[in-house]
């Protein structure tokens, strides 16, 4: 019976949200990571700097979003990994997309950025882009190689700032920032369950909110039952809920997760732009808003750079 198979998935997904618990409670006594600065001056990467803005409550938000689009065969060079494993390979036409977004001083509601002196920093705290590409796809392998859990903590980090040059001055934020790692795979699918919490595939089906209530409105007429959550086995997926002619917004089941860290949640929707990356994205979680309410809406562009800027 179909409600037995929601009771185990269920319990799976119960028992796994103990075990990411404990492994939280036990990293909650480690020492936190050393941060690591990335100085955004590669010319052989693409890079772009959006600045966004909204208006929550009558109180101003803004939120910086650094994106590093690199194409597949830049990844090859990149790196030694066997091509011939399915379950890590990117297809010819894939990019691999890393976002580092500046999250505001919620208070304030202001993203900061501050006047930094390269020879200040320890040659140790320094990160090349070339390499936080490489760990970047590193930690996508760990999270293919792991079946593409439910619980994303591999391609999430908060130990990396950026550095970009503009007027002469190299600037840094002291702001919180979180880097995730997309994939971005274009290709025709129809069903919602072959999402995963890292690809951005503009050619899926749209699936929304509404299509979830009204097909779970559906099988309980069909049955004369109570239908499964879709929900549970749609959790942490990205689907496709409104495509234009060149923006694409996905959205998210946030995993069941109680008082974790920005790294377990992500951005739990985000609006992508081909040719740029995350223009706009949700941090439900940060800025404590519920999916649903009316005040959670995306970031309006103000301002896109392109990086990087060289002295």
């Amino acid at each position: 019976m179909w409600y037995l198979k929601l009771w185990a998935v269920f319990c799976t997904l119960l028992f796994l949200s103990l075990i990411s618990g404990i492994a939280r409670a036990g990293a909650a006594g480690a020492p936190p990571l050393p941060v690591r600065y990335v100085l955004l001056q590669d010319s052989s990467f693409h890079a772009t700097w959006v600045q966004t803005e909204r208006r929550v409550r009558g109180a101003h938000q803004a939120l910086d979003i650094v994106n590093i689009l690199v194409p597949e065969f830049r990844i090859r060079y990149l790196t030694q990994h066997d091509r011939g494993d399915l379950r890590v390979r990117l297809a010819r036409e894939d990019e691999l997309l890393i976002t580092m977004a500046v999250l505001p001083e919620l208070q304030s509601g202001r993203v900061q950025w501050v006047r930094i002196r390269l020879d200040t920093l320890d040659p140790t705290c320094k990160l090349s882009m070339r390499a936080l590409v490489a760990e970047g796809y590193e930690k996508l392998i760990a999270y293919r190689r792991a079946g593409n859990p439910y619980m994303n903590y591999e391609t999430r980090r908060d130990d990396v700032k950026p550095v970009v040059y503009r007027d002469g001055q190299y600037w840094t934020t002291p702001d919180d920032v979180l880097t995730e790692v997309y994939v971005v795979h274009s290709r025709r699918t129809w069903y919602p369950t072959e999402a995963d919490n890292v690809t951005l595939n503009p050619q899926a089906r749209v699936f929304t909110r509404a299509d979830i209530q009204r097909d779970m409105q559906a099988a309980q007429t069909a049955g004369g039952e109570e239908a499964p959550e879709l929900g549970l086995v749609l959790s942490s997926k990205l689907l496709l809920g409104k495509r234009t002619a060149a923006r694409y917004e996905f959205w998210s089941f946030a995993p069941p997760i109680v008082d974790a860290s920005l790294t377990y949640y992500g951005a739990t929707e985000v609006a992508y732009e081909p040719g740029t990356g995350i223009v706009s994205a949700k941090y439900n979680e940060y800025f404590h808003l519920s999916a649903i309410s009316p005040d959670n809406v995306f970031f309006t562009v103000k301002q896109r750079i392109k990086l990087p800027s060289v002295p």
